[in-house]
């Protein structure tokens, strides 16, 4: 009896040891393994943080293989990746960082006030990089493409039209190279390094800036609207007659001014009556604008009503109107038939002002 009691206990320790091998055994295993993670996590930082700066320049800025050109070999409108995935060639390529702005803001459909935005911001950045140059300092600190994407980047913002970055960097680097690299996936290395990269940049551009990223360009909203339609209002409709406000037909009582704006675009959309802006003269004067904003000599020495009125008196030449007063005459009427034009500076200086501008574009552009 006692030596079954004996073997017994016996057989109970040994399962016991047993048991207590195999909980240290998947103790031992379950540190090691949260060990290898860690170190494997660390490792990533650490290569990602080496490679930041460098890799996020060279995967957005190199330009590896262009399209063909008249002569060479031909390619198909479509070419596939590493993955098998169809990497369509874009119809449609921009030859310098500027055009890549236009084209991306239009793919991403930014509104034209943040790509007005985005080229004040690259001319400050370029204003400033040439006064630090004259100081035998470094002459660049972004490459021209990542400026593009982190410029359009918070002009997107500021313009309350905000793009996520990852909206921006696919369309930039398939604009930038087109068929001849790989789709731009995420999540992946090379996305991760360019992204951090770009945000790098852009906490540069912000601090070059001085983080004064406000903007007043003839898309600014005043108190009788954008700036550039009450140009196109004052300079060709409010003289003709008949042609009064149309909306105003429609006799509107209401003691709340929002709800009466609102009733009013609720009938003007109803009519089909479109603002100054969206008509053939209203385009060309965005145009024009655009065109004011890409030199920069005209986007940093003149405020944004002096644009808005040489734009829209250059638009009516482009038109091929004829201008029945000389430029002194039109600025002077068009400025003085409403205060928002003028922003508080004298008619005077804003005639010479505007005058100034003209001449330049009619120079830059070969008119007369």
């Amino acid at each position: 009896m006692a030596s079954q009691r004996s073997q017994s206990r016996e057989a109970s320790l040994g399962k016991k040891d047993s048991r207590a091998d195999r909980e240290n055994s998947m103790t031992r295993d379950s540190t090691e393994h949260r060990h290898y993670r860690h170190s494997k996590r660390q490792h990533g930082r650490n290569a990602d943080r080496e490679s930041t700066q460098h890799n996020s320049s060279k995967h957005l800025s190199h330009k590896t293989k262009r399209y063909t050109k008249t002569g060479s070999t031909e390619h198909s409108h479509a070419s596939g990746d590493e993955d098998g995935h169809v990497v369509s060639k874009p119809l449609i390529m921009p030859q310098d960082s500027i055009q890549l702005l236009s084209l991306l803001s239009t793919c991403v459909r930014l509104p034209v006030e943040s790509l007005c935005n985005a080229l004040l911001y690259i001319h400050r950045y370029n204003k400033f990089i040439e006064e630090q140059t004259t100081k035998n300092e470094p002459n660049g600190l972004i490459d021209d493409y990542s400026l593009v994407v982190c410029a359009l980047s918070i002009a997107s913002k500021t313009t309350e039209a905000s793009r996520r970055l990852r909206e921006l960097l696919v369309p930039a680097y398939h604009l930038v190279h087109g068929e001849s690299a790989s789709r731009l996936k995420f999540p992946t290395d090379r996305y991760d390094s360019i992204r951090a990269g770009v945000v790098f940049f852009e906490t540069i551009l912000f601090r070059i800036l001085d983080y004064d990223v406000s903007c007043y360009t003839p898309f600014s909203l005043t108190s009788d609207g954008m700036l550039l339609d009450i140009v196109l209002r004052n300079a060709v409709i409010s003289d003709v007659y008949g042609t009064a406000d149309l909306t105003s037909m429609v006799m509107i009582r209401s003691k709340d001014k929002l709800a009466l704006q609102d009733r009013k675009a609720a009938i003007a959309k109803r009519c089909g009556i479109v603002q100054a802006i969206d008509t053939l003269i209203g385009v060309r004067s965005i145009d024009w604008t655009v065109k004011c904003y890409q030199k920069l000599e005209i986007a940093l020495n003149f405020s944004g009503n002096v644009i808005a009125v040489a734009s829209v008196f250059m638009a009516a030449i482009d038109c091929g109107y004829k201008i029945i007063v000389d430029s002194t005459e039109f600025i002077q009427r068009v400025a003085s038939s409403n205060e928002n034009i003028l922003n508080g500076i004298d008619v005077r200086s804003f005639v010479e002002s505007t005058n100034v501008a003209i001449e330049k574009l009619k120079r830059y552009h070969n008119l007369k």
